[in-house]
């Protein structure tokens, strides 16, 4: 099972989400509004495109 510090979250979302139970937070982490609105990226945006 998740925890709260396992979870890829944008800046803004932890003192929004900190009242809300663990399964909530979850649930919302999910959402297509928080996946667009999600600031942090794994991957870092590339310049050009290689073939």
């Amino acid at each position: 099972m998740l925890g709260y510090a396992d979870l890829k979250v944008p800046e803004s979302a932890p003192g929004l989400l900190a009242g809300f139970p663990a399964e909530v937070r979850r649930r919302f982490l999910g959402t297509e509004w928080c996946i667009r609105h999600d600031t942090v990226s794994a991957v870092p945006a590339q310049s050009e495109l290689t073939v």
